[in-house]
């Protein structure tokens, strides 16, 4: 961007049109006015200085201090990560989501498959199939009613 810029204020000083710059680069000319117009006011084809509050938590080095401690640590909770570090929770939470583009992930407890389990399902399962392979899974009737018996002691 920078060097599509320079070209800009080159070709103008040369004593190029907008018209021309615009057939020269293949760019807009809303693009050549902005970097004309920039040229202008400060002197510099650098962006200008962006307005709004600076920002004091969510910096480059504080970004860059969060990573090297989720590498370290990856099952850190963001609370208590804010807490150590002395900053609020939520710009913690945006910091992890938002600037590093990392997402909670909870290990779900799982039922343990043993290799005896494994065979055990497939051997039952190819027995279904060969089961039902005649279509006689149409023949089965489920029923949504329930039946109630009431024994009195």
């Amino acid at each position: 961007m920078e060097s599509k810029r320079s070209a800009v204020i080159q070709l103008f000083e040369a004593g190029n049109t907008k018209s021309q710059i615009v057939r020269l680069l293949k760019t807009n000319k809303m693009f050549i006015s902005r970097t004309l117009s920039r040229y202008n006011d400060t002197g510099s084809i650098a962006d200008r200085t962006r307005p709004g509050r600076p920002r004091t938590v969510r910096t480059f080095s504080v970004t860059k201090n969060v990573s090297q401690r989720i590498r370290r640590n990856p099952s850190r909770s963001i609370r208590k990560m804010a807490k150590e570090m002395n900053t609020n929770r939520e710009s913690m939470r945006r910091l992890v989501r938002n600037d590093l583009g990392m997402k909670a992930y909870k290990l779900r407890k799982r039922q343990f498959l043993t290799q005896l389990n494994k065979q055990k399902r497939l051997k039952r399962c190819k027995a279904k199939i060969f089961r039902f392979t005649d279509g006689r899974h149409k023949q089965i009737f489920f029923s949504d009613e329930k039946l109630f018996t009431v024994n009195r002691l």
